[in-house]
């Protein structure tokens, strides 16, 4: 079966996910067995990604291989570009493909139109190609392109200009230039062009630099984010409607819809990561250099967050880097709260707009923003150490290991949960034709009133 592209993933950066309706087959069944949902369910969700899974894991691991004799920088972009173009032919549709290489060409001449400015208007030029190439995913989507092939490169697309955006930057402020090779391995790397995740342009160049060696633990490494991808992807689509039965209350339901969603970005961070450690990627700050690993998501402190905050830079640690390199440490200096909120909103933008979407980066954005100052006034106000971060040195009187702060970490941590099902249901594919209003309403609106309490504790 070939993959369908209907994922709409807020902070993966691709939305090659198939979400079948297998489930629907025993669902009407008055006993449901746990072998019965594997047989009808799991295992044809594992059938159904595995034709992508191995062209993805082979030609990653071909070019893991080959990059010890790519002794030229020539020679390791024209494979990794090479081996990226041939996974672009995932894309079903021609049109599609055509889309990809006219962005490519046209980010390449963005590029280099600002490298042959003068100094005075390198730095504006820089502004402009940036608002210019987040503007044409928004203009692309709504007025150029079909929507059904527009979701289907969306992906793709947003990586590229996401790596773009980072090439702006290295030219602007550093005053260098990318070759046109340069420019094609890293664009079309074939380590993150399906399932991303985005990468700085010295990380893709350490790889050739490097040449790690592979060995068993590189295929170990492949394998168990292979394992704990496919893992996630039959929670997303069985287990957890069998777990929690469409019977259940709402609060549940809205927690189990929720979690499905939040399963199905990690089986793609978890692909993503198996892709990167095929190609040779690991983790920089590994202390085990036999160790292959590279971390994106954290779903232990995802499902179980201390704070928001932590779920903000948990949920997609490279996009992460990203926003905060690019966006919210340039615009900090008009304050936090303008940074935050204007970080939250290019997001949305790279993610094409979708109304959705956007209103769950831009509320998650707020209420983190406000659930950090009301721990921080209480922090100040009680001598308590209940901010995000414990103290490295805690001067507060009552310290992390209080009964009492005890409780009210436990109490934040509970309605950051509560946060994560409220905006997770809007991004249930199977209620589309429900409202916004309507979803939250079934809530009685509680991701807000418990904003409306942290608002009153700053004011």
């Amino acid at each position: 079966m070939n993959p369908i592209y209907d994922y709409n993933d807020i902070n993966s950066e691709n939305d090659f996910y198939e979400d079948y309706g297998d489930y629907e087959v025993y669902q009407g069944n008055d006993e449901i067995y746990f072998f019965d949902v594997w047989r009808y369910c799991g295992l044809l969700s594992v059938q159904s990604i595995l034709p992508l899974v191995i062209k993805l894991l082979v030609s990653n691991a071909i070019f893991g291989i080959i990059l010890p004799n790519c002794k030229s920088e020539s020679c390791f972009h024209l494979v990794s570009g090479g081996v990226g173009v041939y996974l672009i032919s995932e894309v079903k549709s021609f049109e599609g493909k055509y889309i990809i290489v006219i962005y490519f060409l046209i980010s390449y001449f963005v590029l280099l139109s600002s490298q042959y400015v003068g100094d005075g208007n390198r730095k504006r030029l820089g502004i402009f190609a940036k608002l210019a190439l987040i503007g044409s995913l928004i203009f692309s989507e709504y007025l150029l392109i079909d929507p059904a092939i527009f979701l289907q490169i969306r992906g793709i697309l947003m990586v590229l200009i996401m790596k773009v955006l980072s090439l702006v930057d290295e030219t602007v402020e550093r005053k260098t230039s990318i070759g046109i090779l340069q420019y094609f391995g890293y664009s079309l790397c074939c380590a993150n062009i399906l399932f991303g995740p985005w990468i700085t342009f010295r990380e893709y160049l350490g790889i050739h630099s490097t040449r790690r060696r592979k060995d068993i633990f590189w295929i170990l490494g492949i394998c168990k984010s292979l394992i704990l991808a496919l893992l996630c992807l039959t929670v997303s689509n069985c287990w957890s409607t069998y777990l929690i039965p469409d019977e259940s209350n709402r609060w549940l339901l809205a927690y189990r819809d929720a979690l499905a969603f939040r399963y199905s970005h990690y089986f793609v961070s978890y692909m993503a990561e198996s892709g990167m450690i095929a190609a040779g990627f690991k983790n920089p700050t590994l202390k085990d250099g036999s160790i292959w690993s590279y971390t994106i998501v954290s779903p232990m402190e995802v499902e179980f967050p201390t704070s928001l905050s932590v779920v903000v830079t948990k949920w997609n640690g490279p996009m992460h880097l990203f926003l905060k390199n690019s966006i919210y440490q340039p615009t900090k200096r008009y304050g936090q709260f303008a940074a935050i909120m204007a970080t939250f909103l290019i997001s949305s933008f790279l993610h094409g707009l979708e109304v959705k979407v956007s209103v769950v980066l831009l509320s998650l954005g707020l209420f983190s923003y406000l659930q950090a100052k009301a721990r921080t006034i209480l922090s100040s106000g009680f001598s308590a150490c209940v901010k995000i971060k414990s103290c490295k040195q805690c001067n507060h009187k009552y310290k992390r290991d209080h009964w009492a702060v005890k409780i009210s970490l436990i109490l934040f941590s509970f309605t950051s949960i509560i946060h994560l099902a409220y905006l997770g249901i809007l991004m249930d594919p199977q209620s589309n034709d429900i409202s916004i209003y309507e979803k939250w309403n079934n809530l009685y609106f509680i991701g807000h009133v418990i904003m409306f309490f942290n608002l009153i504790l700053i004011i």
